[in-house]
């Protein structure tokens, strides 16, 4: 993961949690975190034509 990509991703993170609690929805931290972490992980993909979304959940599938 590219350092902008992280960055990227721990932005998702906070503004998710940060929405979350403006509204008083409870959610799993962690969950939330690993969502955020590889919501697009895929974009470097290395398969030709196969989009982004495809790709990230595919390394979020091979992580579990």
């Amino acid at each position: 993961m590219t350092p902008a990509l992280l960055n990227h991703s721990s932005r998702a993170y906070t503004w998710g949690a940060a929405i979350a609690a403006l509204h008083g929805i409870t959610f799993d931290r962690e969950l939330l975190y690993l969502a955020a972490m590889f919501h697009d992980t895929g974009i470097p993909s290395p398969v030709p034509d196969v989009d982004f979304t495809v790709r990230s959940a595919a390394l979020a599938r091979e992580f579990t």
